[in-house]
């Protein structure tokens, strides 16, 4: 006797339906809030809450269960909770906390809060953090696993997503590719659109797919998916050229009727020729797109189906495929061209260099060039040297974090004017201070060991406690020491020329880091970066001169206005610079203007005496012939 077994149809229950869900969520939202129903499952919680770091800090983005909301929390305990999550944000690490309340004991069992940390490629996304009254260890210690677990489908999930995403994007190509094997199977450019307009109906299942190629200043009806011969001058042609026209002139795929998540882009387009198009026919939709060759508009695909509409993603896949095959099609129609046709483009590109206006145009340059070479060859100019530059305060200070700790306030940005001493910056001094006030109390509760001891005649004891107290004592400074420092000062008068921190307040500075720079705008340098093959003519205008050497700079943020500077020294040490092998040239200002800022940029010009117009203009040219045929 045959036995078959079977296994019986069932609905997934308990765990499998929770983790069924977190894997099934269709968007973040849905997610989050799985995850936090799992998490809180784990460990059997009174209420959740899922958070995630934000401009402001860490915000909340789900809760558990759907009827508790921050407000219904205490204050007190959303603090605790927010406190909790930014912490594991911080240190990256899931933990148990005892969720203590005012007067119970530090030894009584209670509420803990679990806090668990949901990471994707490594770093922390969003944190959870769960409240539940459990009193036993080994419990506690039993629900890690399992939070760790539930953690991992976090980072699972958007793998998926993004796998899913990549296998779509894959799925185009390989339509794209396909769509343009079948139309390089056409013979010649009509061939080409007959096979592309046929394939794609197939492909977006649509019931008429048109093309329009440019011809002049209109687009003309090429081909119309299975017809073998179209009929331009029907009513329909018309309609289709003037819905092709449309998309042309605004340069932008047209869809009509609107998708429900249409772009601003498609929403804002002109469709009159498109609802001309599908007059009395409610039930059916057209979408065109324009074939682009490089800047150019070479034609128009339109497609049209009945009752399902174009959606954003159909959208966007058409315009990829619309980019791709357009060159194709391009190089399809050139050549299938006379040759005659060729010929003609060829003389019409090259007559227009040559008649018309062009032509009076390069008959009245070449006089002005005849005219500019006599001027050259027996005129003379001021000759300038000119290279970059850049401000420079010479006397800027840095401004480093001696501790490192969290960034709790910031009270400059750079800009702004400061003086020495005045509170930059504040490092959070929460633990120090607490710290501070354990050591403090180990150091009195020593010193009554002390006191008691040298009463009772135990010098011994005694002795211990004042070395104990001379321990804290020492402590004791220390702490006081980085709590002073946890305060940022500026060392000097000046104005702030870097250190934007407004955005990082609540991150953590490392000790040595540079926070802010502080230097005053009154005693600006600009520093020329001369090539090293101008830099002779300088040092000889210095000897002629006797050092006194003036120019002038224009700043890119103001060209329009120029400062005299005069020369003050040359390092004489070459640096590399974009290839280049330049010297620095220090550069005082005359008239410095209040608006000027250490870091700005321009050019700047040394006089250095007049010279010829051929040899200023043909110089360097020869300098590298002769440079080339040395030997």
């Amino acid at each position: 006797m045959a036995v078959e077994l079977k296994t019986a149809g069932r609905q997934p229950r308990g765990w499998e339906q929770v983790v069924g869900q977190v894997n099934a969520a269709a968007d973040a939202a849905g997610f989050h809030a799985h995850m936090l129903d799992l998490q809180c499952r784990v460990v059997a919680a009174q209420y959740g809450v899922l958070w995630a770091r934000g401009e402001q800090g860490v915000q909340h983005v789900a809760l558990w269960p759907k009827k508790v909301t921050t407000e219904g929390l205490h204050p007190d305990l959303t603090k605790a909770l927010s406190d909790a999550a930014e912490g594991g944000f911080d240190n990256g690490m899931s933990q148990v906390l005892v969720l203590a309340t005012a007067g119970q004991p530090a030894d009584a069992p209670g509420a803990h809060v679990f806090v668990t940390v949901m990471r994707r490629a490594g770093q922390p996304m969003v944190v959870s953090t769960v409240v539940a009254d459990v009193r036993d260890p080994q419990v506690i210690a039993a629900t890690a696993p399992l939070r760790e677990i539930a953690a991992g489908l976090y980072e699972g999930y958007y793998h998926r997503l993004e796998a899913a995403s990549l296998a779509e994007r894959n799925q185009h190509v390989q339509q794209a590719v396909a769509l343009l094997a079948v139309m390089q199977e056409g013979k010649g450019f009509k061939g080409a659109c007959m096979n592309l307009v046929n394939e794609l109906a197939h492909q977006v299942g649509a019931d008429h797919v048109s093309i329009g190629w440019v011809r002049g200043r209109s687009v003309k009806l090429t081909a119309v998916n299975d017809t073998d011969h179209v009929k331009r001058h029907s009513e329909r042609a018309a309609e289709l050229e003037m819905a092709m026209a449309e998309c042309l002139d605004q340069q932008q795929p047209i869809v009509y009727p609107l998708p429900d998540d249409a772009e601003p882009m498609l929403a804002e387009a002109v469709v009159y020729s498109h609802r001309n198009l599908l007059a009395g026919k409610p039930e059916q939709n057209v979408i065109s797109l324009p074939l682009r060759q490089r800047d150019e508009l070479v034609g128009v695909i339109t497609a049209e189906r009945r009752d399902e509409a174009f959606d954003e993603t159909t959208v966007q896949r058409l315009q990829m495929t619309a980019d791709v095959i357009a060159p194709q099609l391009q190089d399809r129609f050139e050549s299938d061209r006379w040759l005659v046709g060729h010929a003609w483009r060829t003389v019409r590109k090259g007559a227009s260099y040559f008649v018309g206006a062009r032509h009076v145009g390069w008959k009245l340059l070449g006089i002005a060039c005849f005219c500019l070479l006599v001027y050259t060859l027996i005129g003379k100019w001021d000759y300038r040297v000119s290279a970059p530059f850049r401000f420079e305060a010479h006397n800027r200070k840095f401004v480093q974090a001696i501790y490192g700790g969290r960034l709790d306030k910031v009270h400059v940005q750079p800009g702004d004017k400061v003086a020495q001493g005045q509170l930059l910056a504040e490092l959070n001094s929460r633990e120090l201070r607490l710290e501070r006030i354990q050591a403090q109390s180990e150091h009195d509760l020593a010193r009554l060991q002390r006191d008691q001891s040298m009463t009772q005649g135990k010098q011994g004891e005694a002795a211990q406690a004042s070395a104990r107290m001379r321990q804290l004592q020492a402590r004791i400074d220390l702490l006081d020491e980085q709590i002073a420092a946890t305060a940022i000062r500026s060392p000097a008068d000046g104005s702030v020329l870097a250190g934007y921190w407004h955005d990082k307040v609540g991150s953590t500075v490392k000790q040595g880091d540079t926070m802010f720079e502080v230097a005053p705008l009154s005693d600006l340098t600009a520093v020329m970066r001369v090539d090293e093959a101008k830099v002779h003519r300088i040092m000889a205008a210095l000897e002629e001169h006797d050092d006194q050497v003036t120019g002038d700079l224009a700043t890119r943020a103001q060209p329009s206005k120029t400062f005299r500077i005069r020369y003050q020294r040359i390092v004489p040490m070459a640096k590399p610079v974009e290839g280049e092998n330049v010297f620095e040239v220090w550069c005082a200002l005359d008239e410095p203007a209040p608006w000027l800022r250490d870091g700005m940029e321009g050019n700047a010009r040394l006089d250095v005496g007049r010279e010829p117009i051929a040899w200023i203009l043909t110089h360097r040219l020869i300098d590298a012939a002769r440079l080339w045929l040395w030997w």
